[in-house]
């Protein structure tokens, strides 16, 4: 039912995509967030499965509206990837950058609806999912899943348009 609602949402962003981007990135977030709750609290059955991955499509269409835009990551880790999302603040290079990492009910697609408002401060954001979450490359929370965010912290250092001396990480 909860997907169901999502598809209409997708609906109204495709029919306004192009006369009002704001309509349409409000009914992308919209989308995400009724797939998101159609697959809670994780993705267990074929029905949340293929809900996870509307979610995640409905956030690319919403994330490519975004202006500064907001970048989809994918760091290679141990055979595999690391996806994030990186918005960087308008002027400021380097940027001061603040890693937020989702919880267990949340994804890293919530967490950038949450630290916008760092980008009025001239600081960047890259969210991620935590182990376990997610399409975090660590499926469960075992010693050790902290080199996932020490791979992310080495890939920040690799990037000209952050400041890599000064970086915090928030978990919610």
């Amino acid at each position: 039912a909860w997907s169901a609602i999502g598809e209409r949402h997708i609906g109204k962003a495709r029919t306004a995509e192009a006369s009002d981007r704001a309509a349409a990135a409000k009914h992308y977030k919209y989308a995400f967030e009724y797939f998101l709750f159609a697959r809670f609290p994780l993705e267990n059955s074929p029905g949340k499965v293929k809900a996870y991955g509307r979610a995640l499509d409905a956030f690319a269409a919403y994330a490519k509206l975004q202006d500064p835009p907001i970048e989809t990551l994918r760091i290679p880790f141990e055979g595999r990837e690391i996806v994030g999302y990186l918005r960087l603040p308008a002027k400021i290079r380097p940027a001061p950058v603040v890693v937020t990492i989702g919880g267990l009910d949340g994804r890293k697609e919530n967490a950038s609806f949450r630290n916008d408002a760092y980008l009025a401060r001239g600081v960047a954001y890259l969210a991620l999912d935590m182990p376990g979450t997610g399409q975090s490359t660590i499926r469960l929370v075992v010693p050790g899943a902290e080199r996932e965010l020490s791979r992310v912290l080495d890939y920040i250092a690799t990037r000209s348009e952050l400041d890599a001396k000064r970086v915090a990480v928030y978990g919610g």
